[in-house]
């Protein structure tokens, strides 16, 4: 009997409702194919709003990877692609992150697109990774609906206004032919939203996963030939000793 592939998807911070949430999307999303493993750090940031929190969520994700040693690829589930260079250089396996999926499932869609997140802090990360993947000029507008990720499901009411006040205005003011969702506690309104607007709206948790479907499915892993290989062996001292190369 054929053993299925693994996908792990992990979520950057410690909030283990925000966990909940991505593992019932990622499972509905999934292929019978493959299994899917959610999980998250048991230390570290309770959210990540922003570079401060950004930083020290790092060694979390790795730990994960760790503990996940015969998944075939690892999904971050941050939409600011948090840690994604570090951890494509400590594994070969795919490591994709929601952001950058996102973007370019956007780019293939169609000419324009604009990306709503949670708050304004997080639009200067957002831009940058834009720009670092070449694809700024095809991005209208990067802009927030002012909730804090922890908030995003507490009053989920609350948000799909927000959100659908902002799409609308988006589209009023700019020739967006996309919309993507920027953080993973957005993913539930995709759906609703796109059936509002007749456009895509994107949202990172299920194109990811399918994309690390793909790679896996077609045996392609992370090259090690440069920027990524594995790092020297070197000694790392106090706190940080258990992530020694």
């Amino acid at each position: 009997m054929k053993t299925k592939k693994t996908i792990c998807i992990i979520n950057p911070n410690t909030s283990s409702e925000m966990t909940n949430g991505i593992a019932k999307v990622a499972k509905k999303i999934i292929s019978s194919n493959f299994d899917i493993t959610s999980t998250s750090p048991e230390f570290g940031p309770e959210s990540i709003e922003g570079y401060y929190d950004e930083v020290f969520c790092i060694p979390g994700i790795i730990s994960e990877i760790k503990k996940n040693p015969y998944s075939d690829a690892y999904i971050i589930a941050c939409f600011d692609d948090t840690g994604l260079d570090a951890c494509r250089s400590f594994t070969d396996k795919p490591v994709l992150g929601i952001g950058e999926c996102s973007y370019h499932a956007a780019n293939l869609l169609g000419g324009n697109f604009s990306v709503i997140t949670t708050l304004s802090r997080s639009i200067p990360a957002l831009k940058g990774n834009l720009k670092k993947y070449g694809i700024y000029d095809n991005c209208n507008l990067v802009t927030s609906v002012e909730i804090p990720v922890l908030d995003l499901e507490k009053n989920p009411k609350i948000t799909e206004t927000k959100l659908d006040n902002k799409i609308h205005e988006i589209l009023s003011s700019t020739n967006s032919e996309i919309i993507v969702l920027g953080c993973a506690g957005m993913s539930d309104f995709a759906k609703n939203m796109q059936d509002k607007y007749k456009i895509p709206v994107i949202e990172g948790i299920s194109v990811s996963i399918k994309f690390a479907e793909s790679l896996v499915e077609l045996g392609l892993k992370t090259s090690k030939k440069l920027g990524y290989a594995k790092p020297r062996s070197k000694k790392y001292s106090g706190i940080f000793k258990p992530f020694q190369p």
